[in-house]
């Protein structure tokens, strides 16, 4: 599995084409099933745009087993990507978690709350098992009172989110997600799908968040 950090996007590869490719691959190796990889390397593999600047460019030159099996070959996955992955996660989170505020006791009730209903111990497990094959992972926190007067919490993978550097300072994260339209045709089919950014940035010292469909 291949592991990047974020904030060499720009210097490894030419495109975000390459680099989602390159994010989906190291997802399906971690999945481990033998006929999403197949279906990757011969399918998808192949609409992501090539670079010449990648650092993988010799060996995206190779003959690749899982681009040309076929017939009556077995095709077997050993399933290690995943469990190197549970392996992490005991590691880290198997035995829970400890908090340790400097603030009001009262405070420190609160935080209790707040992660006890966002089911924290579970979303942590998540986030981990997501880094280990994405090289990072995103927390989103914010406040829905139609649904609880909690802050929620959410675990974003690097499919839905993008952020912003420069100069090594973080200028904003956008969060994308696709959904169905209220528009239906006769059918009560949707017509369209609308991808929804939220874009969090900071302006003169206080937080921004913009939305656009």
């Amino acid at each position: 599995m291949k592991n990047y950090e974020l904030i060499k996007f720009n210097h490894l590869f030419e495109n975000e084409d390459t680099f989602l490719r390159e994010l989906r691959e190291n997802q399906v190796w971690y999945r481990g099933n033998p006929e999403e990889l197949e279906y990757f390397f011969k399918q998808v593999y192949n609409v992501y745009q090539k670079s010449a600047r990648s650092p993988y460019a010799v060996a995206e030159a190779q003959t690749k087993f899982w681009r040309t099996v076929s017939g009556d070959v077995p095709r077997v996955h050993s399933g290690l990507p995943k469990l190197a992955t549970q392996a992490i996660v005991n590691l880290i989170a198997g035995n829970g978690y400890d908090i340790n505020v400097n603030d009001s006791e009262e405070e420190v009730e609160r935080l209790k709350e707040i992660l006890e209903e966002n089911n924290f111990e579970n979303l942590l497990q998540q986030a981990i098992s997501t880094e280990t094959w994405s090289g990072y992972v995103f927390f989103k926190v914010c406040h829905d009172l139609e649904l609880t007067d909690k802050p929620i919490i959410e675990v974003i993978s690097p499919f839905n989110a993008s952020c912003e550097v420069e100069r090594g300072r973080t200028k904003s994260i956008t969060f994308h997600f696709k959904e169905d339209s209220e528009e239906k045709d006769k059918n009560g089919v949707p017509k369209e799908e609308i991808e929804v950014r939220e874009k969090y940035y900071l302006e003169n010292g206080k937080l921004k968040v913009e939305y656009k469909a």
